[in-house]
């Protein structure tokens, strides 16, 4: 996906509400993730896109929280000396740490809180 894609509100939603509509299992994230396309790096442009949808905001980073809890699982199930998430590394690939950094500043302090939790959780930052 390059950065000129734009992804439309309503398929913004569609993206969000696949992996909400996942049953509450790891391996059934990460497996509709590893076999979808581009799942993360949509993710992370609805985040950079959509900025003034606080609940839209919400949803993606609830979307991201669930692809990055089954990858961090995913990795320690197998056995990864480094534990590395392949979803975290791929949300740094395509800047999504970045991001994450600047929803910090993000008017809406769901979105905010959100967005520190995933950082907190999933990525060393110096910040």
């Amino acid at each position: 996906m390059s950065s000129d894609d734009s992804i439309d509100a309503s398929s913004a939603w569609e993206i969000v509400e696949s992996i909400r509509s996942i049953p509450d299992d790891d391996a059934a994230v990460h497996a509709a993730v590893t076999n979808g396309h581009l799942v993360v790096p949509h993710l992370c442009a609805i985040l950079t896109q959509h900025s003034n949808d606080a609940a839209l905001m919400l949803g993606a980073l609830q979307a991201l929280d669930r692809v990055l809890h089954a990858g961090a699982v995913f990795a320690q199930s197998a056995g990864d000396e480094n534990g590395s998430n392949p979803f975290a590394d791929e949300v740094e690939q395509v800047g999504g740490i970045d991001t994450l950094e600047q929803l910090q500043c993000h008017r809406d302090e769901g979105v905010y809180e959100v967005a520190l939790r995933l950082l907190d959780a999933h990525f060393c930052t110096d910040e």
